[in-house]
């Protein structure tokens, strides 16, 4: 009974610690801060034109590398972004929400990360607030900033990880190849078109 209880506690602040998160990223997200930056209406634009048409701004088919102002942009978030703006309207806050839905995502993910790390319940949801209220985390929660995606990724890759490594169970180091070495990987091809193509 104990236990149960226990349990029950450690999800009532967890659930507290995200709604808290979701407060800070949700608040104005369309006009805070006031305008959007030019990789937001990239991704905006990119989104809007794949959800109506499948083609990107260059007419390029379900590209696999979004090219914009000179640089390319991982495919991850802008096709993460489709729906939302499919959804809600090629507008600020449908680029924005889904960057603040991961750094919602984000912090529960660093409560897991902590817990496979063997560490306590209060520091796992210590660890997950103090994400949850960063000014670091709350900057790339509310702008449609990729890297936000790729901490995100990176997190879910080492949870798999450590559990393969605690449990051996093969299916977890699929996965964390999947997400973590597959993630990286794939960002240093795209440096190197930007640098060679």
């Amino acid at each position: 009974m104990r236990e149960l209880f226990a349990q029950s506690k450690t999800v009532l602040v967890l659930a507290a610690i995200v709604c808290v998160a979701f407060a800070f990223r949700i608040y104005k997200l369309g006009t805070l801060p006031p305008s959007p930056l030019i990789d937001e209406v990239s991704f905006g634009y990119n989104a809007y034109s794949i959800a109506q048409t499948g083609r990107d701004e260059h007419g390029n088919f379900f590209p696999l590398v979004f090219e914009a102002f000179g640089d390319q942009k991982l495919p991850a978030y802008g096709y993460t972004m489709v729906p939302f703006v499919k959804l809600l309207g090629l507008n600020t806050f449908a680029v924005r929400l889904p960057s603040a839905l991961i750094g919602v995502a984000t912090v529960i993910a660093l409560y897991f990360f902590l817990k496979e790390l063997r560490c306590s319940e209060a520091v796992s949801l210590l660890g997950s607030l103090t994400l949850a209220v960063s000014p670091w985390s709350l900057t790339l929660s509310r702008f449609a900033y990729e890297s936000n995606l790729g901490l995100l990724l990176f997190l879910v890759g080492l949870i798999f990880a450590l559990k393969s490594l605690k449990h051996s169970w093969i299916w977890h180091v699929v996965l964390a190849g999947g997400w973590t070495p597959g993630s990286r990987v794939r960002r240093a091809t795209c440096k190197n078109q930007r640098r060679y193509g």
